[in-house]
């Protein structure tokens, strides 16, 4: 089986990154991984060069343990849009396909093992634009991968070709702004794209036109739903974003999407079929609406 390299993206967390990295090395087949760590500048305040230091600090102690490890620093900070965006193109350049990481997430230790064998047996289906790590909080029966036009950013992998249409597609802002467009003045589309009514999409895609709202991840999103791509879930979630402490980017505290039990052992069968399976789209969208509706009374009530 071909091993990708893994890139890991780090900025001012440095309790997150050292979690990170200890549970990363934990994992089957990281031994065998090439790992590359983009650590991206400070802004001007002094904390926050001070925090970028501790990080930088933690994985240069990193880098001495294990001989895999390859550290890109920036002394500009870049910010999350750019710095993951070109440290993924630069690996790429050098490599067919690789797995993607930020420092607020926990990693179930089979989780390289799923992204390698997704990886590799995908690889010449065009049609598959990802494999995620990360699968939503319901049931799958028969412990079956799934596939959705629906992608996530909690631990996934790309190959090149896929890559170099998403990179062209996400920076250019008229294909952007006329895929909006067409979406928000389509009823149909938007509730689609809102993952049938469930999660307002189209809300911080206007946010990453209009203010430049650093997600990425939207973009992504964008670029998967209007080729009609399909995204590789695992039948359990082999992830777990840490980020809803607020200290993220867009500082949530919400977290209802994690449901990994580390302790138990995680089996999956990759289901040979290729199709959009709208059963379990259908449980992630009543899922959202249940919960994401709970927790907004619950801050409604709290903060009132």
């Amino acid at each position: 089986m071909k091993i990708s390299p893994i890139v890991l993206f780090v900025y001012n967390r440095p309790n997150h990154t050292k979690e990170m990295l200890e549970n990363l090395s934990n994992c089957e087949l990281f031994s065998k991984s090439d790992i590359y760590i983009f650590i991206d500048g400070p802004k001007f305040s002094a904390q926050d060069k001070y925090q970028v230091n501790k990080v930088t600090t933690i994985v240069n102690r990193f880098k001495k343990k294990f001989k895999n490890v390859t550290i890109k620093k920036s002394y500009k900070n870049l910010g999350l849009f750019k710095n993951l965006t070109k440290g993924i193109s630069l690996i790429l350049k050098k490599n067919d396909s690789i797995i993607i990481l930020e420092d607020d997430l926990k990693l179930h230790k089979k989780f390289l093992v799923f992204m390698n064998r997704g990886l590799n047996l995908y690889r010449k289906n065009k049609k598959i634009l990802q494999i995620s790590g990360y699968s939503y909080p319901i049931k799958v029966y028969n412990n079956k991968t799934y596939l959705l036009n629906l992608t996530s950013c909690w631990g996934w992998g790309i190959w090149r070709d896929r890559w170099s249409n998403v990179e062209k597609f996400i920076n250019n802002k008229e294909n952007i702004y006329s895929s909006y467009l067409k979406i928000k003045n389509d009823k149909r589309l938007s509730f689609q794209f809102n993952i049938d009514g469930s999660f307002d999409y189209l809300k911080f895609l206007k946010k990453q036109i209009n203010i430049n709202f650093n997600s990425w991840g939207v973009l992504f999103y964008l670029y998967s739903f209007q080729n009609n791509c399909l995204n590789l879930f695992p039948p359990k979630s082999l992830v777990k974003n840490l980020g809803f402490d607020g200290t993220g980017l867009h500082k949530s505290k919400s977290n209802v999407f994690n449901s990994i039990n580390y302790k138990k052992h995680i089996s999956f069968s990759f289901d040979k079929r290729i199709y959009d399976n709208k059963k379990n789209l259908k449980k992630i969208s009543s899922f959202l609406k249940r919960e994401l509706s709970l927790y907004s009374k619950f801050i409604r009530i709290i903060f009132k």
